[in-house]
């Protein structure tokens, strides 16, 4: 990912919409709050995050589809997606920017773990998740 963010090839605002995909599916609720204020930052519109979620193909921008869709068959095989999905990806965006996509799909999988594995209902006290995504230190 950061090779390709690097070189080009990925923008800042499709990792964060791959990122916002699969930690929407997942759940977790620190990293979502994290991930919407860089893409706020970013200047990505309320209403494009919201397209993220739309179960409709032909409603994501077609240069973004095949990222989008990844993702989401990524989160939701819990890391298995399909050959189909990742051949793809590949013939949409080149070998190098979808092994870029492929990074930023683990990396927000790891960090998803770690999130709602630190989040108040898993280990029962009162962390503000936006006190946690902002400063990175949890405060009870």
């Amino acid at each position: 990912m950061s090779r390709s963010k690097r070189d080009g090839e990925l923008s800042t605002e499709l990792i964060e919409k791959v990122m916002l995909t699969v930690t929407e599916i997942n759940g977790c609720e620190v990293c979502s709050v994290f991930h919407n204020r860089v893409a706020e930052k970013e200047g990505i519109k309320e209403e494009d995050i919201q397209m993220l979620f739309v179960t409709e193909v032909e409603e994501l921008p077609q240069d973004e589809a095949p990222a989008i869709l990844f993702a989401r068959g990524y989160a939701t095989s819990s890391g298995k997606p399909s050959e189909h999905l990742w051949k793809s990806l590949i013939q949409s965006y080149g070998e190098s920017k979808a092994k870029g996509i492929l990074g930023a799909v683990r990396t927000i999988m790891m960090g998803n773990s770690f999130g709602i594995a630190g989040e108040p209902s898993q280990i029962g006290s009162k962390v503000d998740p936006l006190k946690v995504a902002v400063s990175g230190t949890r405060s009870v």
